[in-house]
């Protein structure tokens, strides 16, 4: 589950998403694309919530989009998901 940042914030709709979906039987990634740097008690907030759900969170993750191309930034999450030393990219 994806959002941008908004605020050191996800998205609001991602919030209400998060709030109305059943993530039973789901592993959950969260991560964030964003301009600047986004906190860790971001990822943490979030991390709550779907722990709230009944869930638990695998791997948070972070894309840096400043001045960045499209391009670029799908290269980045390509080279990120093949490079993981676990198993959570792939499953």
């Amino acid at each position: 589950m994806g959002s941008s940042c908004w605020g050191m914030k996800f998205a609001p709709v991602i919030t209400t998403f998060l709030e109305s979906i059943d993530l039973a039987g789901k592993k959950v990634v969260l991560f964030s694309t964003a301009n600047g740097h986004i906190k860790t008690k971001t990822f943490d907030i979030y991390t709550e919530r779907v722990k709230s759900k009944g869930r638990s969170v695998v791997r948070t993750f972070f894309l840096l989009t400043f001045f960045k191309s499209p391009v670029k930034v799908e290269q980045k999450t390509k080279k990120l998901l093949e490079s993981s030393s676990d198993n959570w990219a792939r499953s």
